[in-house]
């Protein structure tokens, strides 16, 4: 649901959306493409994922396009100026797909931005919001821009990293300080806005003209001067082998003088250091004044804003899955907390629980679905040597090239079946190792079973012609 509310003459919700069944009347695909082999336009579902606390509540715009950019705007019904009150953006995210190099912020755009013409390059007023790549990046983003250049917090802020649903809150008061919230909870503070986000550089810089004085000793340890190498000590990494004997036959005016070969020195203990000691003159690190920048800007309007007429969500996704929801924009901390509790806190417990019975049905299936197969595989195995027995024994053809349970010359092999030859759905009168054609009922794909029915054939035949022969010398001595 939308909503844009104001309660008496102070408070504001300039921007409201819980989704429901309408959301596409309110949100409007960009029509800008990716280039041709970066990917393709994602697109969005409603729905609450595949576990959750409560369905209707937790209905989100879910990301379905795999490698996927997603491109998406929904207008505020009025642009508002945010000076001299208070500024909150909330929303929620849920990783359902897990953590595979996938954006989740949002931007909030000007009021003269092209809904249909937005693009990574659009330029914003925020971007806010979780971004994730597996274990090797979970931090969040926050930029603010102003006079079109963008400002970076310079504040690392940590993020979930599990598939639950997760809150986050930014909040400008009027008086210039800041806060980022997860779950409700802070995770950054700022008194200035100006000066953590280095408008111009930092407020203060190292005076370039203090210099380090000459005899400044800035080192923690030094060598004790009373500490003194022990005569014993061997420093010697090789020695020339004792136990090496010149040969009877070296000729010093051909090969020179004889040089016993070198050897590991079994007594070697390394260069001797002597110990370190506390500096009786350590001052510690040598640090310059601290001036003020003049490049800096104490800029009264930075992270005020008067025109601002868009949310939008503009991410790449490798792996869909991800759940926006009640996004907020307000000028009434309070309210905004309220819808948190409401929509969010009071839910976590049991989407989790909910979770853990999804894994756990899910673990379950993936078993049984072994067991089935393998179960499977056991049957058909014992039914083809069953088969091939019984097909041996009947047959008393000649070798020839060709056999007739097979399409294929014996003395080559078929190429390796597709998933496609088999037939489907997959019973157990269904043998994997055969491929279903127009006239033959076999068609093996194995090497070895090919070898296995033809043993067992050639062998039934030398039975059946031994056999014979007994037989007809029978007969003969008979008639003698």
């Amino acid at each position: 649901m939308f909503l844009f509310l104001v309660y008496g003459s102070l408070s504001t919700v300039y921007f409201e959306d819980e989704l429901d069944d309408d959301w596409e009347q309110r949100w409007v695909y960009s029509k800008h493409r990716p280039s041709k082999g970066d990917g393709i336009m994602g697109q969005f579902q409603l729905t609450a994922g595949n576990y959750y606390a409560n369905a209707e509540i937790q209905r989100g715009l879910q990301t379905v396009s795999e490698s996927g950019y997603y491109q998406i705007t929904s207008k505020f019904k009025k642009p508002f100026n945010t000076s001299g009150k208070t500024f909150v953006v909330q929303y929620t995210v849920k990783f359902e797909g897990g953590y595979e190099c996938s954006g989740a912020y949002i931007k909030l755009l000007g009021k003269n931005e092209k809904p249909l013409k937005f693009n990574p390059t659009t330029p914003y007023q925020i971007m806010f919001g979780p971004d994730v790549c597996e274990k090797k990046q979970h931090k969040l983003y926050l930029f603010i821009t102003r006079n079109e250049t963008s400002y970076d917090v310079h504040k690392y802020i940590d993020v979930p990293h599990d598939e639950l649903t997760h809150s986050y809150t930014l909040i400008i008061f009027a008086n210039k300080t800041y806060e980022v919230r997860i779950d409700g909870e802070p995770v950054l503070h700022g008194e200035n806005i100006n000066t953590d986000f280095e408008i111009g550089g930092p407020k203060y810089i190292p005076d370039p003209t203090d210099l380090k004085p000459e005899d400044w000793d800035d080192r923690e340890e030094i060598p004790d001067p009373n500490d003194k190498k022990p005569a014993d000590w061997d420093e010697r990494p090789t020695i020339p082998d004792p136990d090496a004997r010149q040969p009877s036959d070296w000729r010093e005016s051909i090969k020179g003088k004889w040089v016993r070969p070198m050897i590991k020195n079994p007594d070697f203990l390394g260069v001797w250091k002597p110990k370190m000691i506390p500096n009786p003159n350590y001052k510690g690190d040598w640090i310059p004044k601290q001036i003020l920048n003049p490049e800096f800007i104490d800029d009264p309007n930075f992270a005020v804003f008067e025109d601002m007429g868009f949310m939008g969500l503009e991410v790449f996704q490798a792996k869909p899955g991800t759940i926006f929801d009640n996004f907020l924009v307000t000028d009434d901390l309070s309210y905004a907390e309220k819808k948190l509790r409401e929509n969010f806190l009071v839910l976590r417990d049991d989407e989790a629980a909910a979770m853990k019975r999804y894994r756990g049905e899910k673990r379950a299936e993936e078993e049984l679905h072994k067991l089935r197969h393998k179960s499977a595989e056991e049957k058909t195995d014992a039914d083809f040597y069953s088969s091939s027995a019984t097909s041996s024994t009947s047959s008393t053809e000649d070798d020839g090239e060709t056999d007739r349970n097979f399409i294929f010359s014996t003395s080559e092999l078929p190429p390796q079946p597709s998933i496609q030859d088999f037939e489907f759905p997959y019973n157990c009168d269904n043998n994997p190792y055969f491929m279903k054609q127009e006239v033959f009922a076999l068609n093996v794909a194995s090497k070895e079973a090919r070898d296995k029915l033809r043993e067992n054939r050639d062998k039934n035949r030398a039975e059946k012609e031994l056999k014979e022969d007994f037989n007809m010398g029978v007969k003969e001595e008979t008639e003698l």
